[in-house]
């Protein structure tokens, strides 16, 4: 039997944001730093994987500070 894979759930930035507690301007200056989780657009639009934000958030963990 062939298992479907669920798609990762895309983030904007105010779900970005909501979901670090963390204001959208926040995100704007590590984006603008090349900081924070991977990004890339869709239709013009930043996007964020969920999966990849968690796995940004294991390393910052594991360094102590954002990167």
């Amino acid at each position: 039997m062939r298992q479907t894979r669920q798609p990762d759930p895309l983030m904007t930035i105010d779900d970005l944001a909501a979901y670090l507690n963390v204001s959208v301007e926040t995100v704007r200056g590590w984006r603008a730093h090349r900081q924070g989780p991977p990004a890339f657009k869709v239709a013009g639009s930043l996007r964020w994987r969920l999966t990849e934000v968690d796995a940004w958030l294991d390393g910052t963990r594991q360094a102590g500070e954002v990167k």
